[in-house]
């Protein structure tokens, strides 16, 4: 669906992102039939160069050195439409910011899906083949296929201030062995910044981990730096426990790195 009304994305730099495609014939006899070769993905639309000049989407799939996402066969009924009849595609794409624009922000289309199509003839039926010297009636046969382009849809794309990671450590956990619970937070931008930390407190709900380190406060971030905030936790039983999740965010920018609503899930061994 070509521009559909109120589609939008907001984007990170890096991230990957799905989309479905689907087509369909309009206000088409019931007795034509659309023949779909081929749909393929252009990176950028022509008339966003500026655009394009800042930014680009990278096609996810076995094989990227092709921008196909579909190719009938002679026997494949799939590109075949009808109608009443839809078919429809995955798009996967990475979003890419251009190394000299990291620090500013693009609005585009995640690309443009192109479709090479032709109507299919009608067969003269078989009691007229000896009267005509024709076997195919109605719509042209055309020499080549058509080719109709639809925009993706449209996306904010912006460089993130920060990336965040966790991790278990060790990675397996036992039974009255302590552990910790690490958040790596970096940096991305040129300036200093405050960051409020909160752990999450779960001692009325969770008797199963017992848990040691800063409840609150501030973690200060120097330009293109990373720190780790963890915090010792003991499990007193195996199986799954429930550990208390860790809030991160920035008052500079209005947002969460990471919003810790709900316990995390771990499982212990015993």
């Amino acid at each position: 669906d070509d521009e559909a009304p109120g589609l939008e994305f907001s984007l990170i730099d890096g991230e990957r992102v799905s989309t479905r495609c689907s087509l369909w014939s309009n206000e088409m006899p019931s007795d034509i039939i659309i023949e779909v070769s081929r749909i393929w993905f252009e990176k950028n639309a022509s008339y966003e160069e500026a655009s394009a000049a800042q930014s680009e989407f990278h096609l996810v799939g076995d094989d990227t050195s092709s921008s196909s996402l579909f190719e009938a066969t002679d026997k494949d009924l799939c590109g075949r439409l009808g109608k009443g009849k839809k078919m429809s595609v995955m798009l996967t794409v990475d979003a890419v910011i251009k190394e000299a624009h990291k620090t500013s922000s693009v609005s585009m289309h995640i690309g443009v899906v192109c479709v090479d199509w032709a109507p299919k003839p009608l067969a003269i039926p078989p009691a007229a083949t000896n009267a005509v010297s024709v076997k195919d009636h109605g719509p042209l046969l055309l020499q080549d296929m058509s080719t109709i382009k639809f925009r993706g849809p449209f996306c904010y794309m912006e460089n993130a201030p920060f990336a965040t990671s966790i991790s278990i450590e060790p990675s397996a956990p036992r039974v009255g062995t302590p552990f910790e619970v690490v958040y790596r937070v970096m940096n991305k931008t040129s300036v200093h910044q405050v960051l409020a930390v909160a752990l999450q407190d779960t001692t009325a709900t969770n008797n199963s981990v017992l848990v040691a380190g800063s409840v609150k406060g501030e973690l200060r971030l120097s330009p293109k730096a990373t720190q780790l905030l963890s915090y010792t936790a003991i499990a007193t039983k195996a199986g799954k426990v429930s550990v208390p999740s860790v809030s991160i965010s920035s008052a500079r920018y209005n947002t969460w790195l990471v919003k810790g609503t709900e316990p995390s899930e771990l499982y212990i061994l015993p």
